[in-house]
């Protein structure tokens, strides 16, 4: 049960900051599928003292999302959590993702930094992620790659190609003291 989960985690003194939403907020075929696990995932966050819930796009439907967000942004708001938008997918370029960010200007909906997208997908510098998303970082993804022509193959953090001291470098510049998960 959550209260059990809850209470082994307060006993090893352990914390869960970011719960995942297993689900599409892009896919129209799967809208209202979407809206229900969104919905679920706020409220076991909200029970289990957890303060973030990501959401991943992976298609390119940037207003069938808004619609999703329109739909599940009053229960976030309700149930005191925030829904985080990943830079993947349509936010890799996280100009878009600002775009959206700032159009709701909502203290219930902020940005999850996937390092990997944005710098190797889409190409952009952490300096110009920052300057994207700023204050709206709440939580960030790290995992490495090494490319060669079209393919990518991930390895160890420190191994790969991403500029780990340039990363961090940009995200002392905003003083994030928020969780780091580290991904393969």
């Amino acid at each position: 049960t959550c209260a059990a989960t809850l209470r082994r985690l307060f006993e090893l003194k352990l914390s869960l900051p970011c719960l995942d939403a297993i689900c599409d907020p892009a896919n129209v075929d799967t809208r209202q599928e979407s809206e229900e696990e969104i919905r679920r995932c706020v409220i076991i966050a909200h029970t289990l003292h957890v303060p973030f819930v990501r959401l991943r796009a992976t298609g390119g439907d940037i207003a069938q999302v808004r619609r999703t967000l329109d739909a599940v942004l009053p229960a976030a708001r309700e149930q005191g959590v925030t829904l985080l938008m990943e830079t993947t997918g349509p936010f890799s370029d996280t100009g878009v993702l600002r775009d959206l960010l700032d159009s709701y200007a909502d203290d219930s909906l902020a940005a999850l930094w996937d390092m990997y997208s944005p710098y190797f997908l889409a190409k952009e510098p952490p300096e110009k992620t920052v300057e994207n998303l700023g204050a709206y970082i709440r939580h960030v993804h790290v995992k490495d790659a090494v490319t060669t022509g079209n393919t990518t193959a991930f390895c160890l953090i420190g191994e790969g190609e991403l500029p780990m001291d340039e990363m961090m470098a940009a995200l002392r510049s905003l003083n994030y003291d928020g969780y780091f998960s580290l991904e393969w």
